[in-house]
């Protein structure tokens, strides 16, 4: 039944029960990036031309969230979080640290 389905609307996706949308995602969905919360460990995942994220609670170790990302603007979380774990302990932030 998944694999019949075109690329699917999101409002389509929402109205599906929890477990056909966990389905999805890990039957089409590419990982792209995780960002980490006090209580969750967030999981950005490609499906089609969307971003879905899956939200899993660090305590319990259970998936409680599917979410569409439907604003660029929340994607940078993830270009934040991969830019702040790039950067080595004890190193300045700053660019202009590194010329001196």
């Amino acid at each position: 039944m998944i694999n019949s389905r075109p690329t699917l609307k999101v409002t389509e996706f929402e109205k599906l029960p929890f477990a056909e949308q966990a389905a999805i995602i890990w039957k089409k969905g590419q990982p792209v990036a995780t960002r980490y919360l006090p209580e969750f460990r967030i999981h950005l995942y490609a499906v089609g031309r969307q971003y879905i994220e899956m939200w899993v609670c660090r305590r319990r170790f259970i998936v409680t969230l599917f979410r569409i990302v439907s604003d660029t603007e929340d994607l940078l979380d993830y270009v934040r979080a991969d830019m702040a774990n790039k950067i080595p302990a004890g190193k300045s932030k700053s660019p202009s640290n590194s010329y001196r």
